[in-house]
């Protein structure tokens, strides 16, 4: 799959957009084409900056968290030099600098030795509310991305082409966390060394394929090779700080390299016998070969003492790296079977399955059997239906389907029991520990009552478990449910055109309420490890083409988020049992704005 931006064209067109509001919003977007050569070679520069305040502030130091301030840009040019061969090239850019996540302490664990040092921290917290929070450092978040993507396509023959897509990437992120969410360094995630980041990886991809159509049009068929070269760009580091003294620090060199193979056709079986018009078999087959390394470099140490140990490699410090590589293949296919009923309405079954490459853990001794773990599978069996149909003459249309996915082998980090350098340690590492089932039902349905009205409803339900999950250390989760996987979701959404009479443009009024259910955050069922389920209620009114100046047209729109303004809980670090404290964070306040927008 290729998700693209919208592609240069002939048309000398242009968009600006600004939004405000409070938590001293400010977004700007803008996008423009320009045809240097009619149907030849045509340019679309897009760019977007913003910024938004925090809505969670530290009681200290003033710093705003849960903020965004990013800026990205973007350049695509089409080329069409000669007919029937086309080339699109696009670049962009992103960067982030935010404060990263708000971190809120929730709940302590009396039992812990820790309780008596932090629950005054807890205490405070809770008076304070969830707006409101207290760190011993300035966290903060960075990320760069840059991507360019070549994609060519060249027209062999009426019924046969050649496409060939590229891609480069290079991403670097870095990021700091006050863990424990406290004045006091108990659990501090430092990130990166002072300029560098903790993830510096460099992706290139590689994909020629042939594509085409034969027997008439009855038989659509493509073929071709993948190539993914994934490697560092630069030094990795992260250090953490623990109560106060442990400092661990690590290094990573990261390369990893994809090869597959694989084939697909479509045949519309009508071309057998006029009884199976409308019905289509689809059969896929792909096979992929990876090649894993890393090499890493670990160490903790008490700097008061002095004293400095390897977390892996041979040892003593500062002989502690460690290197390893992993190969492994498999295959991935799918099948299925479409019905078209009639022009408007579709049924469809098809079966698929997945395949993940396998690993290993640069933490643990080679001649362990927990140094490598297997490739992972994920089979799948769907049934659905897409239909657009009239109920009492209104306009509908409907999306459903119902699935299962028998997942086997799945990778989870556990804990194990290790000897590293002759000495027993609980690690934390990859392993085949679970099989599993991923069951549900969607459904999207659109109903247009009259002209000025749509109502729209979108419901999924998820049941994902696992049938088998023992961890090496003998925790047993099995029939647990997925963690962050919420068994419910609906969003109604009612869309009005309101009249306006003789006044220009059009007037439209949105309305959108949706509901999570509950979802566990972590494997094991512990206090706090639950996120509740909620309701929210979005708001929007558009009037598009208010007024015209020249060739361009003005819109011009109000919008409120979480009107309700409730409280609610994202993610949670649930460690009620092992660091004794339980960390969350939530979701975004009521907040409102207005955009305008110029389209010339």
């Amino acid at each position: 799959m290729l998700l693209e931006p919208v592609r240069p064209s002939d048309d000398v067109n242009a968009s600006l957009e600004i939004n405000a509001g409070d938590f001293g919003r400010r977004e700007v977007t803008g996008a423009g084409n320009i045809p240097l050569i009619p149907d030849k070679l045509m340019v679309r520069l897009a760019g977007e900056g913003e910024y938004l305040e925090g809505y969670t502030k530290d009681a200290v130091t003033g710093r705003d968290y849960n903020n965004r301030q990013d800026a990205s840009g973007r350049i695509g040019i089409l080329a069409r030099p000669f007919d029937g061969f086309e080339n699109y090239l696009l670049a962009e850019l992103v960067h982030f600098t935010d404060h990263g996540p708000g971190n809120v302490l929730v709940a302590l664990n009396p039992d812990n030795a820790l309780y008596p040092l932090l629950s005054p921290y807890l205490a405070a917290q809770q008076a304070r509310g969830t707006g409101v929070v207290s760190y011993d450092f300035m966290p903060s978040e960075e990320s760069k991305t840059l991507m360019v993507v070549d994609n060519a396509s060249w027209e062999l023959a009426p019924d046969l082409a050649l496409k060939n897509i590229f891609s480069y990437t290079h991403a670097q992120q870095n990021g700091s966390t006050d863990a424990d969410a406290t004045p006091l360094p108990v659990a501090d995630l430092l990130g990166a060394d002072p300029g560098g980041w903790s993830s510096d990886l460099k992706t290139l991809t590689e994909e020629l394929h042939l594509q085409g159509k034969a027997w008439q049009d009855f038989l659509t068929w493509q073929a071709g090779g993948y190539y993914e070269h994934v490697y560092t760009g630069g030094p990795q580091t992260y250090n953490i700080e623990f109560a106060p003294i442990l400092l661990n620090q690590s290094l990573k060199d990261d390369r990893s390299k994809s090869r597959a193979a694989y084939g697909q056709a479509t045949l519309d079986l009508g071309a057998f016998s006029p009884a199976l018009r409308g019905l289509d078999l689809t059969a896929g087959y792909r096979h992929t070969w990876d090649d894993i390394y890393q090499g890493g470099f670990s160490s903790g140490s008490i700097p008061q003492l002095g004293l400095v140990v390897c977390g892996t490699g041979p040892g003593p410090y500062p002989n502690c790296f460690q290197e390893g590589s992993t190969k492994s293949d498999g295959p991935s296919w799918t099948l299925g079977l479409d019905y078209h009923l009639s022009g408007q309405s579709m049924v469809y079954v098809r079966s698929s399955e997945g395949y993940k490459s396998g690993g290993f853990n640069p933490s643990v001794p080679e001649d362990n059997p927990y140094f490598a773990y297997r490739p992972e599978k994920a089979r799948d069996v769907e049934l659905g239906i897409k239909s657009d149909a009239e109920l009492g003459g209104m306009p509908m249309r409907t999306d459903f389907d119902v699935f299962r996915t028998d997942y086997s082998d799945a990778q989870r980090n556990v804990y194990a029991l290790i000897n590293v350098n002759g000495i027993p340690a609980q690690l934390q590492l990859t392993d085949n520990a679970a099989s599993a089932v991923i069951q549900g039902a969607e459904l999207q349905e659109t109903l247009i009552p009259a002209k000025s009205v749509q109502l729209s409803l979108t419901y999924s339900y998820l049941d994902a478990y696992y049938q088998h999950y023992i961890t090496p250390i003998g925790q047993d989760f099995t029939t647990h449910r997925f963690e962050f996987v919420p068994r419910n979701k609906v969003s109604f959404d009612q869309l009005y055109r309101l009249p306006i009479g003789s006044l220009p443009g059009k007037l439209t009024f949105r309305a959108t309420v949706s509901y999570q259910s509950s979802l566990q955050t972590a494997d094991d069922v512990e206090p706090f490890g639950v996120i509740g389920g909620y309701t929210l209620v979005n708001l929007r009114l558009d009037w598009n083409d208010l007024f015209r100046t020249g060739s361009g047209s003005w819109d011009l729109a109000l919008f409120a988020t979480n009107v309700t303004d409730h409280t609610y809980r994202i993610t949670s670090n649930p460690t009620y049992y092992s660091s004794g404290l339980v960390t969350a964070i939530y979701g975004q306040p009521r907040m409102w704005g207005a955009s305008v927008r110029c389209r010339f």
